[in-house]
């Protein structure tokens, strides 16, 4: 197979290590199936070459009893390693799927920008499913058909050299002739997983962006692309299962030519008194079996070819997001102190922040206000660890982040973004978010806080309102108010708020300012803004 890339097999082969004994053992249950197989080739010559000419019915039916209990064990073993190599794919596959999601949640977030969400959603979904059908397949398929096809390759030896040759060479041009239309199916495969890629971003984006699309008068645009990516899906179809079909046609094709010139020389053998008609009979049927196995390899070519292909994108995705090591254990009761220290960032090449310090105590308030693209939020993300420093430090408490547990510490900070990130489901699934123990008087509490109860309560189904997928169905002030809800369910020592004004009037921030203070409890506050009302409330304005 072409452009095979061993360490993208070696990742695959690692979640294997775990299985090793599970593997012996179906590689033992394998050749029990094989040892039950071959005693029915000398069944059978025995049926033609002592039963049948001597007209024994007796003996007739005690070699078909034996053909029947030889079949059931082969049968029964066949079953028992099957079963044992689907539940160690299975299982191999769900450690895959764990360590794609550990790679997602490690990825840092200045890798993740840009990257899109369509081609990621298919490693989760298609590519770990075809792998996992390609591992089951070579266990439970490709290694008991080639220990079968060459154990009956053996015996054919053993029987008859002629008749072995013959074997060998039909399996020689079968293999040579799927090695040509194997290349025709690996580039058909391709292109097929290429077009399902592109039709399933296409219509990931006219999920995402209906309204866009209706607002822009684009639908019949839009509906073209759909029309475009549908029809190269049909045609990218179309050619993979031809592919498959003239692999099984030329391998059909071949199996008969072999069983035909078999007849013909085993005939002659026979008429020679080289051969008994048991014997030929035997061959025969061992030259079926070979058939039959020989096209359970030839129809696990595709599936083999799709999931290398699936693998090969697996791994590339595995290599964008390398699992990062935290070198930090550490767990403190977080005050709210929080210190930036001489910290530079950037992305590529081009640093935003340069040698940017400042410090934040409990109950003040941080304004950090400058020019769109001078590294507002981008700051933000590096107060919680989600952006590493080129340079510099972050100390929470006094402690460097890097030193600290750091999800331990974001579960006693508070984020709300730029853009709410709300998700399909109830207004309390929204709110109570990470916080499964959290109580109906928790998340009331915390809709109160942020001055969401009210039209909550005003909604017909209160807190269990459905607000569908991104949320679409409130006004962005409506959504910015839950997301700060979210953000002050566990009573934050730091809330850090980024350019909460965009969706929320100053009249509305300052009454939840005020349920703060009136509540009681004051976190430290770090807002990004650029709304110079806020400026006489700060107790330090950081500019970039």
């Amino acid at each position: 197979m072409k452009g095979i890339r061993w360490d993208a097999w070696r990742y695959l082969v690692s979640f294997y290590r775990s299985h090793i004994p599970g593997l012996v053992a179906t590689i033992v249950l394998s050749s029990l199936q094989m040892g039950a197989s071959l005693p029915i080739l000398f069944v059978v010559q025995r049926i033609f070459d002592e039963a049948l000419p001597r007209q024994d019915v007796t003996r007739l039916l005690s070699y078909a009893g034996a053909l029947a209990s030889l079949y059931l064990a082969a049968t029964g073993f066949l079953l028992l390693a099957r079963r044992r190599a689907l539940s160690i794919t299975r299982a191999a596959a769900a450690c895959v799927r764990g360590d794609l999601l550990d790679r997602l949640y490690a990825m840092p977030s200045e890798r993740a920008i840009g990257h899109e969400f369509a081609p990621t959603a298919t490693v989760f979904s298609h590519d770990v499913d075809r792998v996992e059908n390609m591992c089951g397949v070579l266990a439970s398929q490709v290694a008991p058909a080639s220990l079968i096809v060459a154990a009956f390759g053996v015996y054919l030896l053993v029987l008859n050299p002629p008749t072995f040759v013959l074997a060998l060479a039909m399996l020689a041009f079968l293999f040579i002739m799927q090695q040509r239309v194997g290349a025709r199916t690996h580039q058909a495969a391709r292109t097929h997983l290429s077009a399902l890629r592109a039709y399933s971003a296409r219509t990931l984006f006219a999920l995402r962006y209906l309204d866009l699309t209706r607002s822009r008068g684009v639908v019949d645009v839009e509906r073209a692309n759909q029309h475009a990516a549908i029809e190269r899906l049909r045609d990218a179809s179309y050619a993979s299962a031809w592919s498959r079909a003239l692999i099984q046609v030329a391998n059909d094709g071949v199996m008969m030519i072999g069983s035909l010139t078999l007849l013909l020389v085993g005939g002659y053998f026979v008429a020679v008194r080289e051969l008994t008609l048991g014997q030929l009979i035997s061959a025969y049927a061992a030259l079926a079996l070979m058939r039959m196995h020989a096209g359970n390899l030839s129809s696990a070519l595709p599936v083999v070819i799709e999931g290398k292909l699936a693998l090969d994108h697996l791994y590339t995705f595995a290599g964008m997001a390398p699992p990062l090591r935290q070198t930090g254990g550490r767990h403190i009761d977080f005050g709210g102190c929080m210190d930036v220290c001489g910290v530079t960032f950037g992305y590529g090449d081009s640093p935003i922040l340069r040698e940017v310090s400042f410090s934040v105590r409990p109950a003040s308030l941080t304004l950090i206000v400058g020019a769109n693209g001078s590294g507002k939020s981008t700051l933000l993300r590096l107060m919680i660890g989600l952006y590493q420093p080129w340079s510099g430090l972050v100390l929470a408490d006094g402690v460097p982040l890097c030193e600290l547990d750091i999800q331990h510490l974001r579960r006693q900070i508070g984020v709300l973004y730029q853009e709410p990130l709300l998700f399909a489901g109830t207004i309390r699934d929204n709110i109570a978010y990470g916080f499964p123990e959290a109580s109906d008087a928790d998340v009331q509490r915390a809709a109160q806080l942020a001055c969401a109860h009210d039209f909550i309560a005003a909604l017909p189904g209160g807190y269990n309102t459905a607000v569908g997928e991104d949320a679409l169905r409130l006004s962005g002030g409506q959504r910015q108010r839950l997301a700060l809800a979210r953000a002050l369910l566990r009573l934050p020592r730091l809330l850090l708020l980024d350019e909460p004004t965009n969706h929320l009037d100053g009249e509305s921030l300052h009454a939840i300012f005020a349920n703060l203070n009136g509540q009681g409890y004051a976190p430290a506050l770090v807002i990004t803004t650029h709304r110079p009302e806020l400026f006489p409330f700060a107790d330090q304005i950081v500019r970039l």
